[in-house]
């Protein structure tokens, strides 16, 4: 139908519809190309948006390590990074130091091919964006316990994984770099307890080194003898490092410690002499009444205690003060007991001591999450026992917690007085968890609501938690660390040791692409 309107119209001799049609082709054919020359424009203006955008996050996020006199190159690189079409210009770049905000400008001239015929040139093109800086605090809490030295599926070990993976996790949050100027990182092993610092550290501002607390006698028939006092009494043995947990509700959450308030203070990890083998003498055994005490570690009538104890009570043994002056633990044993685990490596920006902390892992001992989570927190703290994080109003600091373990709260019931091995929380019979029981399936679960109130109060304090379930022996543990972690997809369940690495680096890369809303 058009081929025959053309061939009328080219065969018409009226001169005013051939007059009329020209004059209306003109502007219609103009107002085409215009329009492709506006779509082109618009075109290149959606790509400098986008690497506006980006570059101005990469801005913010390198703001703390930026000399003043690099603020337009450094940009000038970012957006060339996101930008592959026409030459574009910086109008503006500057960084907000005190709230790390960064503010980017650019321009491009889109060209033209039909408006050059009313005489436009060119297109200005214009892009804005403001992103605001993320400083991250990292604690990366791993378990340590006795089960990671065994292997899980493909990939050798899990305690050989998890170094693997954790110096991945660095590589991707310090890159090349010795230092960095955004990221602070802290590494928090886990067994049955915590070394909060190294062993035969002195005393602490932190520590119930008086005997204050409420729990701090609990197991020790003599309330002037304290744990840090009866270190000092005996031979070839210091404090470890450990500590036991407070009372509730001081076990779940940051309250600072504080003199005026002694719960809130931490007692030295003392884990008592159990009773001597039935039947006399002090090798390891059988306790009274054919149970089994499986830190036994002294004579029961050593020390400075001499008289006779016929007819006294396990409990009464266990209890007393007087063997443990001038006394020499047998090996294995002692009041370091389960206090198994590499020490706490502060919040620190350095990457070396990191990397050692990491390839230094090694596995041992029971596992108990709930310290495990609670030391990682307090590592981001603002206040003691750690101090190195940063207030938890501070602008534009995100405080993480990576949570990895591969398998369950474990107390340890026994079929004695006590009712369970030592552990942070003392004697099951005590009765801090929860109630005393010795049944290891009540206990675990009474762990298990310790640790996820501890999850809650932390992601309430604006803790950023991820959670790691790591081989079969875990597998018990999903539910909980799922409802630990921020979001379900902040959860991960590994369970070979070749998936650890994949996942460490796609927590990295979460983590790297967090943004602060304005």
């Amino acid at each position: 139908m058009i081929l025959d309107f053309l061939r009328r119209f080219g065969r018409s001799r009226r001169a005013n519809v051939a007059v009329t049609f020209a004059l209306t082709l003109l502007p219609i054919s103009l107002m085409v190309g215009m329009g492709i020359d506006v779509a082109n424009a618009t075109r290149l203006k959606l790509q400098l948006q986008d690497a506006t955008d980006a570059a101005a996050l990469g801005l913010a996020r390198q703001a703390p390590s930026i000399a003043d006199s690099a603020i337009s190159s450094t940009a000038n690189n970012l957006v060339a990074s996101g930008y592959g079409a026409t030459a574009f210009t910086v109008t503006s770049a500057t960084i907000d130091r005190n709230t790390i905000t960064a503010t980017l400008d650019t321009k491009v001239d889109a060209p033209v091919f039909f408006s050059s015929l009313i005489g436009v040139s060119s297109i200005p093109v214009t892009a804005h964006a403001t992103a605001k800086g993320m400083l991250l605090e990292i604690a990366v809490v791993l378990d340590t316990s006795g089960s990671m030295s065994n292997s899980a599926g493909t990939g050798g070990s899990k305690i050989s994984a998890l170094r693997s993976a954790g110096a991945a996790l660095l590589d991707a949050m310090f890159g090349t770099q010795a230092t960095s100027q955004r990221v602070s990182m802290s590494v928090v092993p886990f067994a049955a307890s915590v070394r909060v610092v190294p062993a035969g550290s002195t005393p602490q501002p932190w520590m119930d080194t008086a005997g204050q607390s409420s729990i701090a006698g609990e197991d020790f028939d003599n309330p002037a003898k304290t744990r840090w006092s009866l270190f000092s009494q005996m031979h070839n043995v210091s404090w470890g490092g450990c500590v036991i947990t407070r009372p509730a509700p001081y076990d779940v959450d940051d309250t600072s410690p504080s003199s005026g308030n002694p719960d809130t203070l931490f007692v030295p990890w003392f884990a008592p002499d159990e009773p001597d083998p039935a039947g006399g003498g002090w090798g390891w055994g059988w306790g009274g009444g054919g149970s089994t005490y499986a830190n036994h570690y002294l004579d029961d009538q050593g020390g400075s205690c001499g008289g006779s104890t016929s007819g006294w009570t396990d409990a009464q043994l266990q209890a007393r003060t007087c063997k443990y002056n001038n006394a020499t633990p047998s090996a294995g044993k002692g009041p370091n007991y389960l206090c198994d685990s590499n020490a706490i490596t502060p919040l620190t920006n350095s990457k070396a001591p990191l990397s050692s902390a990491i390839s230094s892992l090694q596995a041992n001992g029971n596992t108990n999450i709930l310290e495990g989570l609670m030391w990682g927190w307090r590592t981001l703290s603002p206040s003691a026992p750690f101090t190195e994080g940063k207030s938890y109003t501070s602008p534009n600091n995100r405080k993480v917690v990576i949570l990895m373990t591969d398998g369950q709260n474990y107390f340890g019931g026994t079929n004695n007085f006590n009712m369970s091995s030592y552990f942070s929380y003392g004697y099951a019979a005590k009765g801090r968890v929860g109630a005393a029981t010795s049944n290891n399936t009540t206990l675990t679960s009474m762990l298990d609501a310790k640790t996820l109130t501890a999850c809650t109060n932390a992601k309430a304090a604006g803790i950023l938690i991820y959670t790691i379930a790591f081989g079969s022996g875990a597998s018990v543990s999903q539910g909980l660390l799922k409802s630990c972690a921020t979001d379900p997809k902040y959860f991960f369940a590994p369970q070979n040791s070749s998936d650890l690495v994949p996942v460490f680096k796609q927590i990295a890369q979460s983590i790297n692409s967090l943004r602060i809303a304005d």
